[in-house]
Parts: structure tokens; sequence; C-alpha cells
């Protein structure tokens, strides 16, 4: 499955709007734009459901709605995915001491003893610290990928193969400098913080 944020992000950016990279100024326009957005789909998802519209017409009004939200974190510059997680953490902490759903009389779960409050700062703070990284990471890989092919091109006008082969180590250098240590994949700095 695709992530759905970056399904939005690209939505965004072929429409011109404001995404993860180039976020929208934190002003009353933004805000009431997005709050506007959020409050039209919200209410025709609550109209589906009262109106029991059947579970397609849910569906689709909550995927429009989930749209909005995750424009509205690309507007912020938010990606989503990872407080998402965090939240989820927190609300699993809610459990008794016997792993049991404390519930009210309308069967919202409560917090319970082992609840542990979301980070989100911390999370928003890493994700933004392993965004940039990795557009840093995709700057030096194009400048290692064009040293690369000016000198492909100069051993291949020469016939030098030493030059070739000089080139194949540097890039071969390049990706083993840049290999994540915890998954292997380059660019990613997954391990960091752990």
């Amino acid at each position: 499955m695709t992530d759905p944020q970056s399904l939005v992000r690209q939505f965004h950016k072929a429409m011109g709007l404001h995404h993860i990279d180039d976020p929208a100024p934190d002003d009353d326009k933004t805000a009431d734009r997005r709050y506007a957005l959020i409050r039209e789909e919200a209410y025709e998802v609550g109209y589906e459901l009262l109106e029991r519209g059947g579970r397609t017409a849910i569906a689709h009004e909550l995927a429009d709605l989930a749209y909005v939200v995750y424009g509205t974190a690309e507007e912020y510059g938010i990606d989503l995915g990872p407080v998402i997680e965090e939240i989820h953490r927190a609300n699993m902490s809610k459990l008794d001491d016997q792993g049991q759903p404390i519930k009210d009389e309308r069967g919202k779960v409560l917090k319970g003893p082992n609840y542990t409050k979301p980070d989100v700062a911390a999370v928003l703070e890493r994700s933004d610290r392993m965004r940039k990284e990795y557009r840093d990471f995709e700057r030096r890989a194009a400048q290692a990928n064009a040293a690369f092919e000016a000198k492909v091109n100069e051993a291949a006008r020469t016939q030098d193969l030493s030059m070739f082969n000089a080139a194949c180590d540097s890039l071969r250098e390049f990706v083993n400098r840049e290999r994540c240590d915890g998954c292997g994949s380059l660019g990613c700095c997954c391990h960091e913080g752990e």
C-alpha cells in the first residue's frame, strides 16, 4: 500500500500547493482555510453516518476527510506517519494492569494507570532532522553521481581503464560511506537516536 501522505504530497505538488518541503506560512489565512476544509469534510462524514448513507458513502467521505487532514499536515510541514505511531503508542498504554481497557458508560476508552502521554514534539524534531538529513544525502548523491559520470566519460574518451576503475572505486566508497548502519539502506538514518 502506498503511504497516503505521499499521495497527497503528489497532489499538492501537481496543483502548486504548499507541501512538506515548502510549508505554508503559519498564519490566520492558512489556519482558516485548512479549518474550513476539515470542517466541511467532517460534516460530510457525519451526514453519511447519521443518514445511514451506507458503507460506500461513509468510506468515500472518510477518505476525503483523511485526504484533507494529510493535506493540512503537508501544508504545516508535518510528516504525520511518525506522529500517528506515537499517538498509537500512547493509546496502547491506556490498558490497565491486567491488559484490559477501561471504558466509560458510552464505551470510550479511558486512560489507565499505565498511560504515558505522547511526545509529539520529540517525534516532530526527529522527523524534521531525518528529512533534512535525507535532503542533504540527495545533494551528496547527485554530486557523487555527477563526478562518477564525468570520470567515466573521460575514461571512455581516453580509453583509460584505470581511470574507469578509479571512478567505480570512488562511487563504491560513497555508497559504503552513506549506507545506514541500522538497515543498510542509502540515505537512511533509522539507527540514530535509538
